[in-house]
């Protein structure tokens, strides 16, 4: 066991959260209860934007609600100064019961229903982030149909397979989420949305992964999305406004898990971009980036009560202790 934020062990042998007594909120509220630290959350929102404004001239955070989202969470994130990434209906239902703004909304999904877009446009959510050439059609008929032209970001997959668990890998080249950059397929979709009325090319949307414990697979894919931005410029004439590298920072589950510093984090991925954007002589995009489990996973307890106990047998196997 390892105490992080406000966490302690106080002279009752109970461990406390934020002053409060875990076991008297398991005999208020009952258990399963889900607690977290207000104090540490925002802590760690705070240390993502020193790290980043701090090093990189134009950046927004948005917060990736599908790590965690209730109303109290989108009210305290927009305190922060945070945008709030969204990735259903339900989502951004929460969004709007909290009154987050929707300029500052993004909409992800790779499976978006006609309905949840039409209710992102009934939002007024900032961005949009296409996934695949339905969507494309599907979004620009609607937004034309209001007569309105929707920011859309377009997402990409940038060949980058990396060191998780397989089930949380979206970067690699056979993901089913977004356009493939190897295969041409995020060009030609830029080149689409480009003819569209209903819809209007700001940026590219890249996230390789989740629980990533180093950043290699980061700079990877930032390579290959600057070399799509290059190759959109040269296609086109158009320069990439707005850059979204994701999240996906893990965090520590035992004591001995190691994973980058938010410092470091920011330090090698600025460094990267800014030098990355040099060398292919590219005009700087606003940086966008998505964290969501570095942000409240470790400031997130949950709280059981044990119920009945059994004891079973264990067959004694060759090699192993019973």
């Amino acid at each position: 066991m390892f105490l992080v934020g406000t966490q302690r062990i106080n002279d009752a042998g109970h461990l406390e959260i934020g002053g409060c007594d875990t076991v008297t909120l398991a005999r208020h509220f009952e258990t399963p209860l889900y607690v977290f630290d207000e104090a540490d959350i925002r802590d760690r929102c705070r240390t993502y934007r020193a790290a980043f404004e701090s090093r990189y001239p134009h950046v927004t955070i948005a917060y990736a609600g599908k790590a965690f989202l209730t109303p109290a969470m989108a009210r305290l994130i927009d305190e922060e100064g945070f945008d709030l990434d969204v990735a259903s209906g339900g989502e951004l239902h929460v969004a709007r019961v909290a009154n987050f703004p929707g300029r500052r909304l993004v909409f992800h999904g790779n499976n978006k229903s006609p309905r949840e877009l039409n209710e992102a446009l009934d939002a007024g959510v900032g961005r949009i982030v296409l996934d695949n050439d339905l969507e494309i059609v599907t979004l620009d008929a609607t937004a034309q149909a209001r007569r309105h032209c929707q920011e859309v970001w377009i997402r990409v997959a940038p060949g980058v397979d990396p060191h998780t668990h397989r089930r949380i890998r979206t970067g690699q080249n056979d993901t089913k989420f977004g356009f493939n950059i190897t295969s041409g397929a995020a060009l030609e979709a830029v080149v689409k949305v480009l003819g569209r009325q209903g819809l209007l090319f700001t940026g590219l949307h890249a996230h390789v992964g989740s629980n990533l414990k180093d950043m290699e697979a980061h700079l990877a894919a930032l390579d290959a999305v600057l070399d799509l931005a290059l190759a959109i410029r040269d296609e086109t004439g158009l320069s990439v406004e707005e850059l979204n590298l994701g999240g996906g920072l893990g965090i520590r589950y035992l004591p001995s898990d190691e994973v980058p510093p938010v410092d470091e984090f920011a330090e090698r991925l600025t460094s990267a971009l800014l030098d990355g954007l040099a060398s292919r002589h590219l005009p700087v995009p606003h940086l966008h980036l998505e964290p969501g489990r570095s942000i409240v996973g470790e400031a997130g307890t949950t709280l059981y009560t044990v119920g009945a106990t059994k004891s079973v047998p264990i067959p004694e196997a060759p090699g192993h202790r019973a």
